[in-house]
């Protein structure tokens, strides 16, 4: 049997590797002083070069994909050193067959000069049953780029960076080219392998971050079990990412999303899983105290913990709950309002943004004749002028504390002034307070949980716009007397707040309870047991039965 003698000389160091690979010197002094040889080399995975070069998005591509290629190399190898034939002492032939019995007429090359005795005494046949698909194949793994330089790469990608730059919003043709290129970039993983709630969050969590302005829900609404949701049905994951994936699943024949049914006979009592799932969720659950990155991470242990938040009764006050759930206070934090409000409320989330308009317009019809005070009427003979659609939804929310005046009285605890009857100005500064410069905020803040003190009550959440009625610049929510979420605008700082509500069990300000109460039932179409609706606003709630 003749040798093959001409072997190619492969690099014997990481450097020489490296060096062939097109690496700069810098980058392969990283390798060097961190001790990474061949062999290691091969096992780094996207999340350990992302630490060792965090600022070379080009050097780690290039280093992911020859990494990828040594790998693919190295299990070649392995199916060759298989299959190849093997030379022993004993002149012993190796022969892989499906069908060890359809080989007695096998005939060798190499041994046509010798008797049929030599034959039998020195060669000896070994059957190996050989079956391809017994082969695995390498699973590929979850693809992580970065978003900008992903779009920046294609002209339709600049054409939406440059459109977000001028609008400071996407429309729908944008959003659907924005779905398209990322789903093409991750095509290779989706016909593989099934899209998992945390990839399609971290898909939406890029989305987001580099688009601050667009809502998640329009590109990923997570699924909803039957046991979790309040119509008692489960509800399909939804949005234009989920939409893609299943159309491109469809369409192409070489898709593999089959779901593995769990079978039906377990192993484990129902009390034992419960109790499993109960470990778990206080594992995440302590961990989110001491963690806030990575933000995948969070949000999965976040989804994780949905239950033990929804059965949580040990949390009276605002201030106890955001010590029990720090990462609320996290600026991100509202990405998980948002998430823990669609499961309470399935496709109620976008609500206010699809029917404000016709819900104020039935309130200023209906209650235009309680509107006495001068600046109320100057305030809303401007809003039809009002071309800033923020100054615009402020004056409405302004107004509405007019339109609809409170009534009666409550006894609080306090000596002075023990029965409250609240004023016009009283409920509006529950729901939404002004600081003209950003050195008015804090003492804005003070002042509001003096008033809040004077009277007894708890200070809950509310909205604080910096700037004037005509120019609103930014918009705050403010929780326990602190500074919580930033918004660039002021339907949506208005819709987290309401969120956030019902997302960490508090209580509506007693003085502006009714209003946000209709607002609860009219705009978000949300009907609760504990509701109560003074009856001087019945008939606006008659308009949306």
């Amino acid at each position: 049997m003749m040798e093959n003698t001409a072997t190619a000389t492969a690099p014997s160091t990481v450097q020489d590797l490296m060096a062939s690979w097109g690496c700069t010197a810098e980058t392969i002094d990283v390798f060097k002083r961190n001790d990474i040889g061949i062999e290691l080399l091969k096992h780094l995975n996207d999340k350990e070069l992302r630490e060792l070069l965090p600022n070379s998005l080009g050097m780690r591509k290039l280093i992911s994909l020859r990494i990828r290629e040594l790998q693919q190399q190295d299990d070649c190898n392995a199916s060759d050193s298989t299959i190849r034939e093997t030379e022993s002492p004993a002149s012993t032939i190796t022969i892989y067959s499906d069908d060890p019995s359809g080989i007695e007429g096998a005939t060798t090359p190499n041994i046509h000069n010798t008797t049929a005795t030599e034959v039998s005494q020195d060669i000896q046949f070994e059957f190996i049953d050989f079956n391809v698909a017994n082969i695995i194949t390498p699973q590929l793994s979850f693809p992580d780029f970065d978003l900008r330089t992903l779009l920046q790469t294609t002209p339709m990608g600049s054409s939406i960076l440059k459109y977000y730059q001028q609008h400071n919003i996407l429309d729908h043709t944008r959003r659907t080219r924005l779905v398209d290129i990322i789903i093409k970039h991750m095509y290779s993983y989706i016909i593989k392998n099934r899209m998992k709630h945390e990839e399609y969050n971290q898909v939406a969590a890029k989305i987001i971050s580099l688009f601050p302005r667009e809502c998640l829900g329009t590109y990923y609404v997570p699924p909803i079990r039957k046991s979790e949701s309040i119509i008692g049905k489960s509800v399909l994951a939804r949005g234009k990412l989920v939409d893609k994936v299943r159309n491109l699943i469809h369409k192409c024949e070489e898709a593999n999303p089959k779901r593995k049914r769990r079978s039906k006979e377990s192993n484990d009592s129902t009390d034992e899983i419960l109790e499993k799932r109960g470990r778990v969720n206080n594992d995440d659950m302590t961990w989110l105290k001491v963690n806030s990155e990575p933000w995948a991470e969070v949000m999965e242990k976040w989804n994780n913990t949905y239950d033990l938040r929804r059965c949580d009764k040990d949390c009276p006050t605002v201030q106890e709950y955001l010590e029990r759930w720090p990462i609320l206070r996290d600026l991100r934090s509202d990405v998980l309002i948002n998430q823990d409000f669609r499961k309470l409320f399935p496709e109620k989330e976008l609500k206010l943004y699809t029917k404000w308009e016709s819900f104020f317009e039935v309130v200023a019809n209906l209650k235009l004749n309680c509107l006495k005070d001068s600046v109320a009427l100057q305030l809303h003979e401007s809003v039809p002028q009002t071309e800033n659609e923020d100054a615009k939804f402020l004056k409405q929310l302004t107004l509405l504390p007019y339109f609809l005046p409170p009534k009666g009285r409550i006894i609080t605890q306090k000596a002075i002034n023990k029965h409250w009857k609240f004023s016009t100005l009283e409920t509006l500064h529950a729901i939404v307070v002004t600081a003209k410069v950003a050195g008015d905020i804090e003492p804005v803040i003070s002042q509001q949980v003096h008033n809040a003190q004077a009277r007894g009550q708890r200070v809950q959440p509310y909205l604080l716009v910096e700037g004037t009625a005509e120019d609103p610049k930014r918009f705050y929510v403010v929780i326990d007397g602190r500074v919580h979420l930033s918004c660039e605008s002021a339907k949506r700082s208005f819709d987290l707040l309401f969120k956030i509500f019902h997302v960490i069990n508090a209580n509506y300000p007693i003085q502006a309870e009714y209003i946000y109460t209709l607002l609860q039932k009219c705009v978000y179409e949300i009907n609760l047991p504990s509701d109560k609706i003074p009856p001087y606003v019945s008939d606006i709630l008659s308009n949306f039965k």
